[in-house]
């Protein structure tokens, strides 16, 4: 899996309003890895949160659609 699928699969699971837990298990991958991506998709988006994270990536989502 490349970096940026692993981010796509990680933004979707959020979107979704996944757990942690929940997303490490969808995309088959370490809990650690689905956190450390979810830091990172909040400093690019300058999200405080994960449900700041959740309502840019929805904007955005629903902006490109």
């Amino acid at each position: 899996m490349t970096h940026h699928t692993i981010r796509s699969g990680v933004a979707a699971c959020v979107l979704d309003a996944h757990s942690d837990h929940e997303a490490a298990t969808a995309l088959d991958l370490p809990i650690q890895t689905v956190r450390r991506v979810i830091r990172e998709l909040c400093e690019h988006w300058q999200a405080r949160n994960r449900v700041d994270l959740a309502l840019k990536l929805d904007r955005i989502a629903r902006g490109a659609a």
